[in-house]
């Protein structure tokens, strides 16, 4: 499910780009415990894309995947609580 989600972001089809049907895939791929899914799906709730821009869901996404030890999401939530993006900014937790 997860590299059909990617084929669908990426637009590397012939019918080009869906996003929003990417979105319904990774979280389809993430109810079953994907964390790459997990991941992506975060990565568009932060870019608003297929999706309208949410940061706060962007963050939960990613503390999910990082629970499910990938530690991109892990950073990228780090990074997240250092800037303060979808929560306020917290160093102490940037760092944690």
């Amino acid at each position: 499910i997860t590299c059909l989600a990617f084929i669908y972001r990426d637009g590397v089809s012939s019918r080009g780009r869906k996003p929003k049907e990417a979105v319904r895939l990774f979280e389809e791929a993430a109810a079953a415990k994907d964390r790459l899914a997990m991941a992506n799906l975060a990565a568009m709730y932060f870019d608003g894309d297929g999706v309208p821009k949410d940061e706060t869901k962007a963050l939960n996404w990613y503390r999910r995947a990082a629970e499910a030890n990938l530690s991109y999401a892990a950073h990228q939530m780090g990074m997240m609580h250092l800037q303060g993006w979808g929560t306020r900014s917290d160093l102490p937790e940037a760092v944690a």
